[in-house]
């Protein structure tokens, strides 16, 4: 069973006899052929099977609990128009009050789920997501370390309980910007003397790592063999338990760290260490527009643009 429907892991709770053949190959394809993340294929899942519910529900009155999606044949699917994913599009802004960020997920989801469908497998004619434009954003306003916190966070961040793991964390982030997702999805096999394999899918990309970092990461790889492991694989692992850190154990280490360098009233986290390490590239004289959207993991070019002014 794919990850996205496996229970156990927590990922999310789905039942996947409740699911048309034709969007569980789709969501196989995104996981196995492209890479994509369990957090991007339960967002494909999710805002899919709102659509087919709202599909159904316009048509028949049912509410949106007693409809089974697995009902929807792809005749029906086939048959969906420009004007029925706007309709929907209004439907989350109106009823469900979504924001921008949210339409912009699930138009996502639709856009990625009809191009499968048009382009891979060549079950449907038309995509009726073509063109639908996404709702416009707001550029949130970046939160970006001074220069004297970074010292404070590197310095405070070798002392405490796991040293060498926490001052290995802390350079990942602020020296590479590694999305949250990507520093607890590493694995000890993506080091390859100083280079480091980063993300997947689209956002793969191979990192040359620098000597304080590359020296950071051999001291944790030594300290790590000291530790009580559940798992070989995972780069990071928690100290009680053993496994594979989760994006909330990560964010309570930098917690601590924020707290030992005094600034913890600042509300720094992850983010914006990744925001930071951006910044910090977006703004050297040599900066190349292109190396730092690949050096980032393909993030968009008005992103980029942010960055760099």
């Amino acid at each position: 069973m794919s990850t996205y429907f496996n229970n156990n892991n927590n990922i999310f709770n789905a039942n996947l006899l409740d699911t048309p053949d034709y969007v569980r190959d789709f969501l196989d394809y995104e996981e196995a052929v492209l890479g994509r993340a369990p957090s991007t294929l339960r967002c494909y899942y999710l805002s899919i099977d709102l659509f087919i519910r709202y599909l159904i529900g316009r048509e028949t009155k049912e509410k949106f609990e007693d409809i089974e999606t697995v009902s929807f044949p792809i005749e029906k699917m086939k048959k969906v128009e420009k004007t029925d994913i706007e309709a929907f599009l209004s439907y989350c802004e109106k009823k469900r009050k979504n924001g921008p960020e949210g339409l912009h997920s699930k138009l996502a989801a639709l856009k990625a789920f009809f191009k499968y469908c048009c382009s891979v497998t060549g079950i449907f004619d038309m995509d009726p997501t073509m063109d639908v434009s996404f709702p416009e954003r707001q550029s949130s306003k970046l939160k970006v370390l001074t220069d004297k916190d970074i010292e404070r966070v590197k310095k405070a961040s070798k002392y405490g309980l796991s040293p060498e793991r926490n001052n290995c964390i802390v350079l990942l982030l602020l020296n590479y910007g590694l999305r949250l997702t990507e520093l607890t999805a590493l694995n000890v096999d993506d080091i390859n003397e100083d280079v480091l394999k980063v993300g997947q899918g689209d956002r793969m990309r191979e990192l040359k790592i620098d000597k304080d970092t590359l020296n950071a990461l051999n001291s944790w790889l030594k300290a790590r063999e000291s530790y009580f492991l559940r798992t070989d694989k995972a780069l990071f692992v928690g100290i009680q338990k053993g496994t594979r850190m989760t994006g909330r154990s990560v964010e309570k280490v930098l917690n601590n760290v924020f707290a030992a360098a005094g600034i913890e009233y600042k509300g720094y986290n992850a983010n914006a260490l990744r925001q930071t390490a951006a910044t910090k590239m977006g703004q050297k004289e040599d900066v190349d527009a292109e190396e730092l959207m690949k050096t980032l993991g393909n993030i968009t070019t008005k992103k980029i643009k942010q960055y760099i002014q």
